[in-house]
């Protein structure tokens, strides 16, 4: 048994350690709209790294430490295959949930965290950005403060020096391994080589998708249907269960209707912040942005 631990002024109950047996190797930690589905995708181009295989593709964002801790490792594990090679998932929301640092120390402590940050109020515009194209956000809250004020998380999530304080309590800084937005639209091939040696695989490597550009914005062309689509996920799930669910995905059809139903989205559809409203946004953040500076012991001064 391991004793009581105390975080951010929370007492956590002594908890069992697992039981020995393969654990996944690499955990990306975060944020959301910092390139992290590019990186997921040229990390498991090598050859040394394989990730959740599902069906026909690779499932990314698993969500176990945050939302599907309650089934267990063994769901957890059930779509990896444990080798000579390391395994890896990379789920955005990890960073900010303050349960998921204390849970993954214990699953396993020497695990390599990939935590991708992007200046938190291009960030978090991108959020907003995504919740307009995923449906969630109606045209009388395009303006990013209006929707802002129904959305805590569109500022909560950017502040990083905060969320990663929590990381810290339980993992050496040397376990974390951080990649900056602006680092990967500039020099990408070095952040892959330099991660790729984090995790300790051959460093030469190089992935074919440097260059390639991922997650193009796009909005659902009848909204009813993708709320219909999400509505039969959410249900088959609680009704028939995860696997069936997962099966109906290996057909490919959901992923049809909703490729069909999707139109791409120009930034003529979106308000821009104005001036005054950017200079609000970065005020929200400047005290955190200086507290990771320190934190990353590196300059951040392109985010002012």
């Amino acid at each position: 048994m391991i004793g009581a631990t105390t975080s951010h002024g929370i007492v956590h109950p002594p908890a069992v350690e697992p039981a020995a047996g393969p654990r996944v190797d690499i955990i990306g930690i975060g944020v959301q709209k910092a390139a992290t589905s590019w990186l997921f995708r040229c990390m498991l181009e090598h050859p040394e790294i394989r990730g959740a295989a599902a069906g026909k593709g690779v499932d990314k964002e698993l969500h176990f430490f945050n939302h599907e801790y309650e089934r267990g490792y063994t769901w957890y594990h059930r779509d990896f295959q444990f080798g000579p090679w390391k395994t890896m998932e990379f789920t955005t929301l990890y960073f900010h949930d303050r349960n998921v640092p204390e849970r993954i120390k214990r699953y396993n402590p020497d695990a390599r965290l990939i935590l991708a940050l992007r200046n938190p109020v291009d960030r978090a515009v991108s959020h907003h950005r995504h919740e307009i194209r995923r449906g969630r956000v109606g045209p009388d809250l395009y303006r990013f403060w209006s929707a802002a004020e129904q959305n805590p998380s569109y500022i909560e999530q950017g502040y990083y020096s905060r969320h990663l304080g929590c990381w810290l309590e339980h993992f050496d800084r040397e376990q974390i391994h951080v990649i900056l937005y602006d680092d990967v639209r500039t020099q990408p091939l070095e952040v892959i080589a330099r991660t790729q040696a984090f995790v300790g695989v051959d460093s030469s490597f190089r992935p074919s998708l440097l260059t390639e550009r991922i997650n193009v914005s796009v909005v659902p062309r009848y909204e009813r249907l993708e709320n219909l689509m999400r509505w039969s996920s959410r249900t088959g799930r609680r009704l028939l269960g995860d696997r069936i669910v997962r099966g109906l995905g290996r057909t490919g059809l959901p992923g049809l209707i909703r490729q069909r139903n999707r139109v791409e989205l120009g930034d003529e559809h979106i308000p821009p912040l104005t001036g005054e409203e950017r200079e609000r946004l970065r005020a929200v953040f400047a005290e955190d942005i200086a507290r990771l500076e320190q934190l990353l012991s590196r300059s951040l001064g392109r985010w002012s």
